[in-house]
């Protein structure tokens, strides 16, 4: 919020052209074998150490390969910055390759905490860091700053807390199991990932730094709202019902609840969002954002109807069928090129309004894939989960068209939008989500406690 303030769209469009380089050879990294090591029932010290050599060496490699791509990306979009820039992003392969594996096990104990904790420590000191420099003049190096000391902080905060070091052992007979069920989730999402990329040199080249900058902005807000509303839940629903894969019953049982409580989660986030979409990008980010802001609402219901659908592909993930899930992906990549052709004849906005209308189209493909994969009749899993919020997505639309075509204030809407799913969820949910809601404070309340007990305790001594 502060760096948008003070930097321009066209720095961040020029920043978001550097950065695409990193991701796109991101891409390549890891195999897969990180999925492997949270599914497996068991895994061993040579296992890891193998699977970390191999991820470090993956990195190295994709280091060496920057520089040639540097020249590349500059030939492409026509800008000189870009390749000094993208050099400086590179040491990011480095640092990255150091920590999958330990990521990995905290995610199989599902010990989230830890990943909560380096969150804070290394985001909060990157964000100061890349604050001061903007402030100081530093333009767009304030977020190259910001992505290496993130990384970097990371990096150390996960090897000082986690007790798990590789040895010098390698032996790649070790993992093959391992890498007959990575290697689909590789390429699971190596596509995801070249496609999802594939947007801002697209648009890099069409429309310039500047229309690059305001969609990277209105994109990465909405990213960070499903993230916050839903994508650490999904996360954690891969590791939890990967515990419970052998057991069917118990299986549907958790991935229905849980498919039913993510539809609850998301439409209570996006549809504030979506009805005050504009409102609170001009408040976040102030005046010079304003197509930035014409763009946040659109990008909004693809959101909210993607994050459920990559539920249900975790859900089959963790069932063992990363090959359906595979299949999906090949299908909705290719949905992807008639996205831009929309964006190449029609423009941004026209290929924001097709993008919506298709992820609806591919959440009913999901569920008929996952249908197959869980052996449930399609109208069962989808009305079962579907039924409790279809009525405040009708609500939503109509909202949102109130604000546009008679001015409504977007505030006072989406308030009242808000207060109708609390009296709307709390009907349906009496028995299940406030439940567990109740459960949640309890154990927080009760860890509050031992916290403080103990720094009594402390002090008394």
């Amino acid at each position: 919020m502060v760096v948008s303030r003070i930097l321009t769209p066209d720095e961040f469009g020029l920043y978001a052209m550097s950065i695409i380089g990193v991701l796109l050879l991101n891409i390549f990294a890891g195999f897969g074998l990180s999925f492997a090591i949270v599914r497996e029932p068991e895994v061993n010290q040579e296992q890891l150490s193998t699977i970390f050599w191999v991820q470090l060496g993956g990195n190295v490699a994709l280091f060496m390969i920057a520089i040639p791509l540097a020249f590349i990306l500059d030939d492409f979009f026509s800008e000189p910055e870009v390749t000094h820039l993208f050099l400086l992003l590179s040491p990011l392969f480095l640092i990255n390759g150091l920590v999958p594996v330990q990521d990995a096990l905290f995610s199989r104990e599902m010990d989230y905490k830890v990943f909560t904790y380096r969150t804070l420590f290394a985001e909060t000191l990157a964000a100061a860091a890349a604050i001061t420099a903007a402030l100081l003049g530093a333009g767009i190096y304030s977020l190259i700053l910001h992505a290496l000391s993130a990384a970097s902080l990371k990096a150390i905060f996960i090897w000082r807390i986690s007790p798990w070091r590789p040895t010098s052992q390698f032996n790649w007979k070790s993992i093959e199991n391992m890498w007959s069920f990575g290697k689909r989730m590789y390429l699971n999402q190596m596509i995801q990932s070249i496609f999802g990329q594939s947007r801002t040199l697209i648009f890099g080249r069409l429309f310039g730094a500047d229309v690059l900058g305001h969609f990277n902005r209105a994109s990465n807000l909405n990213v960070t709202v499903n993230q916050l509303s839903s994508g650490t839940y999904t996360q954690l629903a891969f590791s939890a019902l990967s515990r419970i894969n052998t057991n069917r019953e118990s299986f549907l049982d958790a991935m229905k609840r849980g498919l039913t409580i993510k539809g609850a989660l998301m439409v209570s986030a996006i549809g504030f969002f979506f009805i005050a979409g504009d409102a609170v990008i001009l408040l976040m980010y102030g005046n010079q954002w304003v197509y930035a802001a014409s763009l946040f609402p659109l990008l909004t219901i693809s959101g909210m109807f993607g994050y459920l659908g990559s539920f249900i592909r975790a859900s089959m993930e963790a069932f063992g069928r990363s090959d359906l899930t595979l299949k999906l992906q090949l299908m909705f990549s290719g949905s992807l090129i008639a996205a831009y052709a929309v964006a190449y004849f029609y423009g941004l906005e026209a290929m924001l309004y097709f993008t919506a209308a298709l992820s609806v189209v591919k959440l009913f493909i999901g569920f008929s894939f996952a249908s197959n994969a869980f052996g449930i009749p399609f109208r069962e899993l989808f009305l079962d989960s579907a039924k409790l919020w279809l009525l405040p997505v009708g609500l939503m639309l109509m909202c949102r068209g109130a604000v546009i075509q008679f001015h409504f204030n977007p505030w006072l809407t989406a308030a009242g939008y808000l207060l109708f799913l609390i009296l709307y969820f709390r009907r349906y949910y009496r028995d299940s989500v406030w439940n567990e809601v109740g459960q949640i404070l309890a154990v927080f309340s009760e860890k509050t406690q031992r916290m403080m007990a103990g720094l009594r305790a402390k002090k008394r001594k």
